[in-house]
């Protein structure tokens, strides 16, 4: 097999397991996003009501409020960050699935992103006789798209 045909199929895989990950990118970044609430909320210092006098036990120093408040503001740029790098991913899956021809489309959805299926199950579907000529025409198609961006 020559290189360029190597890195066809290298490119071809990376882009199906990406599919196979769509769902847990979404999943992801709606936890990134609660998270960044957490921190948002610890940023703004909310404290509750005191009905006591203040307890030498749990007073703080500047000193430890201030490095706590760093640490919270390190921490709110490592999630958003990574919510960046989640929403960046997702977009680029969804770019690719929106050139993808409807009846591609549809197949490759249900293999990789909604049910997880395999390709003999979906021979009759699509009207295919042949499990090669299935996978070999997603191949084609997924390159097809994929060929400028990774």
């Amino acid at each position: 097999m020559s290189e360029g045909v190597k890195d066809r199929y290298k490119r071809i895989n990376y882009f199906k397991s990406e599919l196979n990950n769509y769902r847990y990118y979404q999943q992801r970044l709606e936890e990134l996003k609660l998270e960044l609430e957490v921190i948002e909320y610890d940023l703004q210092g909310v404290k509750g009501i005191s009905y006591g006098g203040t307890s030498i036990e749990n007073k703080e120093s500047q000193a430890e409020k201030d490095m706590k408040k760093m640490l919270l503001i390190q921490q709110k740029g490592e999630v958003e960050r990574k919510i960046d790098s989640t929403k960046q991913a997702i977009v680029k899956i969804d770019y690719v699935l929106s050139m993808i021809c409807n009846e591609f489309k549809e197949l490759i959805m249900r293999l990789y992103i909604l049910e997880n299926t395999s390709y003999k199950e979906q021979l009759e579907k699509f009207k295919y006789t042949s499990l090669s000529t299935l996978k070999r025409d997603v191949d084609r198609e997924i390159y097809r798209c994929i060929k400028s961006l990774y």
